[in-house]
């Protein structure tokens, strides 16, 4: 399967700029180091689903966010391998670049169903999305809640 890339109006780029992170939606730097963003994909997995956009950066202080991806798709190798690893495309993962030509670079953006398989980030330790963090699942009982669900 390949990575493709979408060409997106303004319009659709303000509309990803406006997501508010949540339960089902982040928005990160392309500075995030790949297995730190592990855990957001196995705890949305884990989950209910929902979409990582890399590539968006965010002043918290001005509460702005900003296009800022990647020069080229090459230049998310590091990321879209550990990710491969971990979560392979086409097994409940989606990833595609998103171009806007009004703005720097390329936002990868992954779309994630809830896996019917608990899934665990690269520090193998297992996550569970709510709200708009990623709560580690360590006790036999929440592994077992989560087992049911």
């Amino acid at each position: 399967m390949t990575i493709n890339v979408f060409e997106i109006s303004e319009a659709e780029r303000n509309r990803v700029l406006a997501i508010e992170e949540g339960h089902f939606a982040d928005l990160k730097a392309i500075q995030i180091a790949p297995g730190k963003l592990t855990k957001t994909i196995a705890a949305l997995s884990n989950a209910d689903g929902g979409e990582v956009y890399v590539g968006i950066d965010e002043d918290k202080k001005n509460q702005l966010k900003s296009w800022a991806g990647f020069a080229t798709p090459e230049a998310a190798n590091g990321h879209i391998q550990i990710f491969e690893k971990l979560f392979p495309l086409g097994d409940g993962y989606t990833y595609s670049f998103l171009k806007c030509g009004s703005s720097n670079g390329l936002v990868l953006k992954i779309e994630i169903q809830k896996s019917r398989n608990i899934k665990k980030a690269s520090d193998d330790i297992v996550y569970v999305r709510r709200g708009a963090q990623s709560m580690p699942y360590t006790t036999a009982d929440d592994l077992a809640r989560l087992a049911r669900n």
